[in-house]
């Protein structure tokens, strides 16, 4: 199976270099981010008959939660937590991560 934007030309001048930066001893790393919500928001409801379906949110109090994590060899770990609270964020941020990876490698 195939994805139909799929070009093998691109993925062979990837590769080749994927190849080359592994024989000359770069890590690999590969990253990826993703985000959640806290609450959904609800587009429909339920009201008894002849009553609106009424509802509030707090627009402003949102909680989204973002992770960004990266798997090194068989290694997977995160490289950034952070948490939002409308206007308020708490970020985690993991110092030092490939440092620790080459530590580990010895």
């Amino acid at each position: 199976m195939e994805h139909p934007k799929a070009c093998p030309i691109k993925r062979a001048i990837f590769q080749s270099r994927l190849d080359r930066f592994t024989q000359q001893g770069y890590p690999i790393v590969y990253m990826d981010e993703s985000g959640f919500e806290a609450e959904t928001i609800r587009s429909h409801g339920y009201a008894p008959i002849g009553k609106p379906c009424i509802d509030s949110y707090n627009w402003q109090a949102s909680r989204r939660t973002n992770v960004i994590g990266a798997l090194y060899e068989k290694m997977l770990f995160a490289l950034e937590y952070v948490v939002s609270y409308g206007e308020e964020t708490v970020q985690v941020n993991l110092v030092n991560q490939l440092r620790y990876l080459s530590a580990y490698d010895d």
